[in-house]
């Protein structure tokens, strides 16, 4: 059961990026998680109480795509925003 607060999950192995959105979102009221890479994504999705998933596609270990992945056979219904700065047209 997600929270009154939406509860936002941003993914991006880039610092400054986890930063911004942490910084942002948490000062309009939003609960704000933040992963490095797609197996940290998954855990706290797993964990539950996700309102949105806003991810990187290209992170080192386990990359967004197969983070996606994951995401969608833990939770079919959770938004899932793809952010990125450089996509290969693979993973369009």
């Amino acid at each position: 059961m997600a929270s009154e607060s939406p509860v936002i999950v941003f993914a991006d192995d880039d610092e400054h990026i986890l930063t911004l959105y942490d910084e942002y979102f948490t000062d309009r009221g939003r609960i704000v998680k933040l992963a490095r890479e797609g197996f940290t994504t998954a855990c706290i999705v797993n964990e539950g109480g996700v309102d949105l998933v806003v991810t990187d596609l290209n992170m080192p270990e386990m990359d967004g795509q197969l983070g996606i992945e994951i995401v969608r056979q833990l939770n079919p219904v959770v938004p899932i925003i793809v952010v990125s700065g450089y996509v290969t047209p693979d993973q369009v």
